[in-house]
């Protein structure tokens, strides 16, 4: 039996909404949207932070 691959997260959709009109050959190169997503996730779990303490 061949083993199931796990469902990726990151629909074909949410790919072309980051990617936009722009070449993703060079966003990938650039490190851009790498760059942000991780900036983005950082803010995210450092505004949770606060109400998982408080809870």
């Amino acid at each position: 039996m061949t083993a199931r691959k796990p469902k990726s997260r990151i629909t074909d959709d949410l790919l072309d909404q980051i990617v936009g009109d722009s070449n993703p050959t060079e966003l990938f190169q650039s490190g851009e949207v790498l760059a942000e997503m991780r900036r983005k996730l950082a803010e995210r779990i450092l505004d949770a932070e606060p109400d998982e303490h408080l809870a």
